[in-house]
């Protein structure tokens, strides 16, 4: 996408804490697009497997803030449903945004 898009043009990715349970990969994944330049990540707590059921693992979106360079914005995604949410999953991550 990079490589398509004109230089002043972000590119932006959300993704998956992982596959499932046994693969819960987000940080490797966030900072591999990082390298192919990504602008910004926004990480689901949840793995792909269990789409949008049960709660979003909010360690998957903290691994990805710590692993990213500080540059790169990293937002937190699943289970915020208010402001009271989105300071949880902020003051929990370390995400920029939730």
């Amino acid at each position: 996408m990079r490589g398509a898009l004109p230089p002043g043009v972000p590119v932006t990715v959300k993704h998956r804490a992982g596959w499932d349970e046994d693969h819960l990969d987000a940080p490797e994944f966030a900072c591999a697009l990082v390298e192919a330049g990504a602008a910004m990540i926004t990480v689901h707590g949840a793995p792909a497997a269990r789409a949008s059921r049960g709660s979003a693992r909010t360690p998957s979106s903290g691994a990805c803030a710590r692993r990213v360079p500080a540059a790169i914005p990293v937002v937190g995604n699943g289970d915020v449903r208010s402001a009271d949410d989105y300071f949880r999953m902020r003051d929990e991550t370390g995400c920029d945004a939730g």
